[in-house]
């Protein structure tokens, strides 16, 4: 074990020894491999390189929770010891457990590659970003409509602070975003070193090396101190915007003078008001690249649904719209997990030669179910709100089965209506909301899709 892939390891991160040795060992017997590390580590410690904390004082300092006591005696060191639940899913940390940090790594200047050109409006909402950087803001919103091509938005800044030598992170609240985002920044930045993190990789490549990061939010919570610019996508997506620890890692993995830029379409009321009073400096880009308008969606009566499917029935109208779209894609957008595998069996009985399959948050083949619908070789994909955000498919069209569900709430809804239309060879998608009455969540996400129409015009 070299002195360099524990410093490669800890540079940005704060991990504990199990950690380290879990994801640096690979087939070493593990004591061997602890002791080496731990000898490393302390002789690391007392040239200043690396710095140890508890990792639980008052509250965990990995994710700010109070500790919980332990039910027995700790088996680390054989006391009466607390540990920590709220980051339980990153390995267990106790009072005696330690975290190691050593200085985020420096970056080389890595050019923008992408062949593409930003509209007006794009580049000025990229200028404002590099303009934020600059000026050492602490916060910026960027505020665009689903498909204005905030990704692309996004190189300038990026570039920016590669040039200054300098780390940064991407970080998003689900998993498929950050698996679409991923090989889009590694093209458009091939000389710097892209990384992914997310739940379910290898020990080893939760370590790997990078200038660019590209991260769920929980991965936020094994970071410190280490970005000077953090880049939240879809900061008002579920489970970052609900929860409190997920919120304080953003906090704790920004440098003290770094800039946190809020990425979304949907802002939330927090973030809109701060914008109104001036507390938060936001720019807006309010119309799609390619020009066009956002799809408005229409409404659909679908009656008792529900009993309908338990007969493996659909809504005729629905039935309508699959064959009306039969030589396109479509998304269709199910409340619940249970109704997946009954609205796929409906379509395949009804629709035959369709190919359909589903997906939802616990599919073990998910990432492969959604790579085949991005190489068209699905047809209809039934899916829960699981994918109302990232994920781009050329002429797609969306429809929505049940939006009287109190799952489709606006924010939901707009989201996926901006599934539609992304394409400047089909900026004209389709979007059908299919009800047993319509809510008044559905009815404010086309008003508020028309108003940003009517105003971006």
């Amino acid at each position: 074990m070299l002195k360099k892939d524990v410093l490669a390891a800890l540079c940005g991160r704060q991990l504990t020894i199990d950690e380290l040795v879990t994801a640096l060992a690979g087939g070493e017997p593990f004591r061997e491999s602890y002791d080496m590390i731990t000898q490393l580590l302390d002789t690391l410690e007392a040239e200043g390189i690396v710095t140890k904390e508890a990792a639980i004082q008052k509250t965990c300092r990995r994710c700010g929770e109070t500790p919980t006591m332990l039910p027995g005696t700790c088996g680390r060191c054989g006391k009466t010891c607390s540990y920590c639940r709220g980051c339980l899913m990153m390995g267990r940390i106790t009072a005696c457990t330690f975290l190691y940090r050593a200085s985020p790594p420096a970056a080389h200047p890595a050019a923008c590659t992408w062949g593409g050109s930003l509209s007006d409006l794009q580049q000025q909402g990229a200028d404002a970003l590099v303009t934020a950087y600059r000026k050492k803001r602490s916060r910026q919103l960027l505020w665009a409509v689903c498909g204005a091509g905030k990704t692309e938005m996004l190189f300038p800044l990026i570039e920016a602070v590669l040039a200054d030598q300098k780390p940064v992170m991407i970080a998003t609240p689900r998993r498929d975003v950050v698996q679409e985002l991923e090989p889009r920044i590694r093209a458009a930045f091939p000389e710097a070193t892209t990384a992914g993190f997310y739940g379910g990789k290898e020990p080893h490549e939760r370590i790997a090396s990078f200038n660019i990061a590209v991260a769920t939010t929980h991965q936020l919570l094994r970071f410190r101190d280490a970005f000077p610019v953090l880049i939240i996508d879809e900061v008002d997506a579920f489970p970052f915007s609900a929860d409190a620890a997920l919120i304080r890692a953003a906090s704790q993995a920004v440098d003290q003078n770094g800039l946190t830029v809020y990425v979304t379409a949907t802002p939330s009321r927090t973030l809109q008001q701060e914008a109104k009073r001036g507390k938060l400096p936001a720019v807006t880009v309010g119309r799609r690249y390619h020009g066009a308008d956002l799809p408005v969606p229409a409404f659909h009566w679908a009656g008792r649904w529900q009993k309908r499917l338990e007969k493996k029935r659909l809504p005729e109208t629905l039935v309508r719209f699959l064959r009306k779209h039969r030589d396109r894609q479509v998304l269709l957008f199910v409340p619940e997990t249970a109704d997946l595998e009954p609205v796929r069996e409906a379509v395949a009985k009804l629709l035959p030669g369709i190919r359909c399959t589903s997906v939802y948050s616990g599919e073990p083949l998910r990432a492969e179910r959604v790579k085949a619908f991005r190489n068209k070789q699905i047809d209809v994909l039934v899916t829960t709100t699981i994918l109302e955000r990232g994920i781009t498919i050329e002429n797609v069209q969306t429809a929505v089965l049940g939006i009287e569900a109190p799952i489709f709430t606006e924010t939901a809804l707009i989201q996926i209506a901006g599934r539609a239309g992304r394409s400047p060879r089909y900026p004209n998608g389709d979007v059908a909301f299919f009800h047993f009455g319509k809510t008044s969540a559905a009815v404010r996400a086309v008003a508020t899709i028309r108003r940003l129409n009517r105003e971006s015009r």
